[in-house]
């Protein structure tokens, strides 16, 4: 409906939350409890405000690997390699 996306907010909401740190511990926090998918949402905002933070990036890997130990479908498991794949180049060009 609007012409800006929310995500454009996201770097505001990593300060407020105290910095990627703190955003990351809640996504570890998800990935623990069992859910990847909002792990996986909240390193997006985290990668919005530091596309090249370790500790997202390395969020980032973990609730895909996750997510394919409980995924019996081809084509979810080809996007999750991808995505699995992604973060890792980023992680290896630093």
């Amino acid at each position: 409906m609007y012409d800006v996306p929310a995500s454009a907010v996201y770097p505001d909401m990593v300060k407020l939350a105290g910095g990627p740190d703190a955003v990351v511990r809640v996504a570890l926090q998800k990935l623990e409890a069992g859910k990847p998918v909002e792990t996986l949402h909240l390193t997006d905002i985290v990668l919005a405000y530091d596309g090249k933070n370790v500790a997202a990036l390395n969020a980032r890997i973990k609730a895909p690997e996750n997510l394919r130990e409980h995924s019996d479908n081809f084509v979810e498991d080809g996007w999750l390699q991808y995505g699995i794949r992604k973060a890792q180049e980023k992680l290896d060009a630093k």
